[in-house]
């Protein structure tokens, strides 16, 4: 699933689906279910946690526990829409989705989707040990339901997964308009050998930076990381000290004044709490003195430590104070003997210096085929880049004093 760069020609990339055919038969053993309340959602859990276990998911973002803290604090007046697909009374498939709707352009369109925002990194089917009959039954199920929605969106699929392939080749085979588009890339490092091993092969600027701020830094104080385990009775109140340091970055960089989102942290508060993912998180500070200068939130899965909040003091912006916790977050990956660091999110230089690999995203886009719709594909595909590139080239040109030809001056 992890590559070294990202590769934006999805179909170069990915698995060939097989004879459709040769698996008709195998469908028929499966049933479909339709999960719309909370209370039957909350019912699922230990299917659910069942089912994770027999996939290959690496990572936390569409396990039971999360998807319910997402829908607390996100869910609003969103419908739950979760498919579950069972053989016999065994779940070997879902798909976590949510109805809203989409507007674009001027369309209100209905849209079908997985239960996503920024706050959920990867998306995907939940899947028994890659079934096509199930991804089968996921698309007939969804494929009937059609007069339901008008935009069947898939987003931040995970390179490598087998719905890029074979929901696209499914659909297609259906008459409907299947799309996908390239979405930002998340550096990761990979870990094995020693952490000095991997440290010595950096760039030598980098290292020397970080050996040099460092230094300047402890001018205030011992440099040190403080981690926070799970059980620490303080844990809420120094996640509510990561929210005022991550606050007050924020402020620094934009006039509005508005703070975090209070369904932001009702969230990770949450997450914070949940019994499921309590045990997983890890808060880290980094001190320079008695003061907490930054701070990271990341949450350990499957001998992986994922990057999913940090912030840093604005006004200790020139010590680079994230690189320094960055560097200290990985030496204790190193030590623990985990298998890789995902910073999640998207290509940043600061990130670029730690790793140059990276796992591409993709957003997969399903449209039943008639007229309204595929105008909008041509809206979203085809016309709106045009017009964000001659936006682009407009403004470049008015930079350097060039008139376009298709410029009406008065």
């Amino acid at each position: 699933m992890y590559g070294d760069r990202a590769i934006r020609g999805v179909d170069a990339m990915l698995p060939v689906i097989p004879s459709i055919g040769l698996i008709q038969y195998a469908t028929r053993r499966l049933r479909v279910e339709t999960i719309d309340d909370f209370n039957s959602f909350l019912s699922l859990k230990q299917s659910w946690d069942a089912l994770v276990s027999h996939t290959e998911l690496d990572h936390p973002f569409v396990t039971h526990e999360w998807i319910r803290t997402w829908w607390e604090s996100f869910g609003g007046n969103r419908t739950m829409h979760i498919i579950v697909v069972r053989e016999g009374e065994t779940v070997v498939g879902i798909a976590p989705m949510l109805e809203d709707i989409e507007r674009f352009y001027g369309f209100k369109l209905r849209k079908l989707s997985f239960i996503w925002n920024t706050h959920v990194p990867r998306c995907d089917f939940i899947v028994a040990e890659k079934r096509l009959d199930v991804y089968r039954t996921l698309w007939e199920h969804l494929a009937a339901e059609a007069r339901r929605w008008d935009l069947l969106l898939l987003p931040q699929l995970p390179e490598g997964s087998p719905t890029l392939t074979w929901f696209k080749e499914l659909a297609s085979a259906s008459g409907f308009i299947a799309c996908t588009w390239s979405a930002d890339a998340s550096p990761y490092v990979p870990i094995s050998g020693t952490w000095e091993k991997y440290f010595e092969s950096l760039p030598r600027n980098h290292r020397s930076n970080l050996y040099s701020r460092t230094a300047r830094l402890s001018s205030m104080g011992k440099v040190e990381l403080e981690p926070l385990s799970a059980d620490a009775d303080n844990l809420g109140a120094a996640l509510d000290e990561g929210f005022q340091i991550e606050a007050a970055a924020w402020k620094a960089t934009t006039s509005d004044p508005l703070l975090a989102d209070a369904g932001v942290r009702t969230f990770y508060s949450k997450l914070v709490e949940s019994s499921g993912i309590k045990d997983l998180v890890n808060l880290q500070f980094l001190r320079a003195g008695n003061k907490r200068i930054a701070f990271n939130l990341c949450v350990r899965y499957a001998g992986s430590m994922y990057l999913i909040k940090e912030g840093h003091l604005p006004e200790y912006t020139h010590y680079s104070p994230f690189n320094i916790l960055a560097s200290k977050s990985l030496e204790n990956c190193f030590r623990e003997g985990l298998q890789r660091y995902d910073f999640l999110g998207k290509e940043e230089e600061w990130k670029s210096r730690w790793s140059r690999r990276v796992l591409s995203h993709h957003w997969m886009f399903i449209y039943p085929n008639n007229p309204r719709t595929a105008l909008f594909n041509a809206m979203k595909f085809r016309m709106a880049p045009m017009i964000q590139e001659f936006g682009q080239v407009r403004g470049r040109a008015a930079m350097s004093g060039v008139r376009l030809p298709c410029e009406v001056h008065g």
